[in-house]
């Protein structure tokens, strides 16, 4: 992987924490999406399927009602026969509008054509009995119910069983495609989310050791010049603050050196200079540290441990000694 190099670190920190911000946006809107696919699935079985399963229960209702309504105008109740029969009719009517606008299945539709066909031939049926003015005998009327209406009503009411069933089995398929796309969206969501989370960690271990290596790196060798070793260059890698540490840092190493190569030199000369002073001297010097022990003596010096003279001859009287410590 190459080094990042996208100018300043603080640019570098922004974009390693706009990366960071965007991956967790994209599995969050990737949650969003599957959560809204699944409340899609659930809302086909909830307006689709469970609209017509209730209208059809309803409709039931309302023609067992009406078929009562029969049985109450036989036995002689015509009013409360007449009420129930006008509220429910008018209920059936109602449920019937909701379940035609809202054919969704395959098949439905021919259902409900059959249901509406049965059911204006049924209510026909019923209005001229209830709605009649002149009672006609007992036997006659049950002897008609039996005979074309209940008939009529049963079919009528098997009939309503079939959109309830065709409304059911879609409402079972829809859930099973819920359950189906919940499992998707859970799956795809783990592993998207592991995915992120793991170029996450790589970006950030990339660009941790991106920034703290040379940052180490730097304090090593810091730590080396600080020891007397001024031999120490660090690459430059980037151009930002640390890519600028760095080659200042190479600045400072080279006029290190170069400052210790001066004053090693100078210091060489100037003693150079201080044994050629010491040696020209006629008096014996002797040089020594601050333990005592000598580190230089010139020619006189020497001379005078040797008993001679420059000449080759002895010294016949005492020579006076300078001892310097240094």
């Amino acid at each position: 992987m190459m080094p990042l190099d996208m100018g300043s670190l603080k640019r570098k920190l922004q974009f390693s924490y706009g990366l960071l911000i965007l991956i967790i946006l994209m599995a969050c809107l990737w949650g969003i999406y599957h959560s809204s696919r699944l409340g899609r699935a659930i809302d086909d079985i909830l307006v689709h399927n469970y609209k017509s399963i209730l209208a059809a229960e309803n409709m039931k209702e309302a023609l067992e009602r009406q078929d009562s309504a029969v049985l109450f105008w036989i036995a002689g109740q015509i009013d409360k026969a007449a009420q129930q029969f006008s509220a429910n009719r008018e209920k059936f009517l109602r449920e019937f509008g909701v379940a035609a606008n809202n054919i969704t299945e395959p098949g439905e539709k021919e259902i409900i054509s059959d249901i509406q066909a049965r059911y204006s031939s049924y209510r026909r049926h019923l209005e001229r009995i209830i709605e009649t003015k002149e009672p006609a005998a007992a036997a006659d009327l049950s002897a008609h119910y039996f005979t074309q209406l209940e008939p009529a009503f049963l079919a009528l009411k098997s009939r309503l069983d079939d959109l309830l069933q065709l409304n059911q089995q879609a409402m079972v398929r829809a859930s099973d495609r819920a359950k189906a796309e919940s499992r998707r969206a859970q799956t795809s969501t783990i592993l998207f989310t592991a995915t992120a989370l793991v170029l996450a960690l790589l970006f950030v271990w990339r660009f941790t050791t991106y920034v703290v290596n040379p940052i180490s790196a730097l304090t090593d060798k810091a730590k080396k010049i600080a020891e007397g070793d001024f031999d120490q260059h660090i690459e430059v890698q980037s151009e930002d603050e640390i890519g600028v540490l760095a080659a200042e840092f190479n600045r400072m190493a080279l006029r290190l050196r170069e400052l210790r190569k001066s004053d090693y030199w100078r210091l060489l000369l100037e003693q150079k200079k201080s044994d050629a002073v010491i040696d020209s001297l006629y008096e014996p010097v002797i040089v020594t540290d601050a333990r005592g022990e000598v580190t230089k003596t010139n020619r006189a010096a020497k001379m005078l441990f040797d008993g001679t003279s420059a000449g080759g001859n002895s010294y016949p009287f005492p020579i006076s000694v300078r001892v310097s410590k240094c």
